[in-house]
Formats: structure tokens, sequence, C-alpha cells
């Protein structure tokens, strides 16, 4: 897969609704989005439900990921606190990001995320001020030599 169809396979989930613990096909919640568009390219098995944080525990280890200082295409980005990391985006380039956002915990019906319009989308990287790091993933096939 190039970055291109990349991309293009995760906007096709465009205004899926956003359900809390939801790990897809047709609604996600963050962690359940960005493993299931990594698990399309072979990186993460969205059978392992890990939320925000244990995404981030997982791939800023040097085996599995390289924190970088901007976003690049498949590169995840971490929100919170070092310590708490609460919400995951995939970023598109390296200025917007795609994500299942807009609701929570009580995010838990299609009605009610319809209402507090909470759905995959695409938002800029820097919307938010508690980036706690962008990561890039290992092995991504359009970054193999």
């Amino acid at each position: 897969m190039t970055a291109a169809e990349f991309i293009a396979y995760c906007k096709t989930h465009l205004g899926k609704p956003y359900i809390w613990g939801a790990n897809g096909p047709d609604t996600f919640d963050c962690s359940g989005f960005a493993q299931f568009v990594l698990g399309e390219i072979g990186l993460d098995d969205p059978k392992e439900d890990l939320a925000a944080d244990g995404l981030y525990r997982r791939f800023k280890q040097s085996q599995n990921g390289t924190v970088i200082p901007k976003g690049l295409c498949g590169a995840l980005v971490f929100y919170g606190i070092p310590n708490r990391v609460t919400h995951v985006a995939v970023c598109l380039d390296d200025i917007n990001m795609i994500e299942a956002g807009g609701g929570g915990p009580k995010t838990k019906t299609v009605e009610i995320a319809r209402k507090q319009k909470a759905e995959v989308r695409i938002k800029l990287i820097n919307r938010r001020k508690d980036i706690v790091a962008i990561v890039l993933p290992k092995n991504l096939p359009w970054m193999q030599n």
C-alpha cells in the first residue's frame, strides 16, 4: 500500500459514528480507529483492544516506533499528559490528522454520536495544545527502502 492509498482508505471511514469502546468496522472510538487502519497494513492487531494510552506505550518503544517532531503519513499523534494519554489520531501529513473524535464515555449510541457530531473526521494536528508525542510506527509500507 502506498501513502496515497492509505490516506484514501482512511477517508473511506469519514462520517462513521464515534462510539465509546467501538473498534469498527461501522463505529469507532479513537483507539479503535487507529488500530483498525493500522491493522489494514499489518501493523497492529485490532483484536487486541488497546486504549490510546496502551497504543502510546506500545509504539513509543524503539522496536515499534520512533518519536518524530512533526506529522508524517501514518504517524500516530497522542494527546493528554505523558503518564495518561487520552486520545490518539492518525496523521495524514504534517498538518492534518484523521480521528474518531467528538465523543466520550457517554457516547454509547449512534443517536448520541450524531447529536454530538462525534465521528471519524479530519482535523488539524495542532488543534489541541496537549500533544504528548507524534510517533512513527516501524515498517510503514511506504517508508520501506
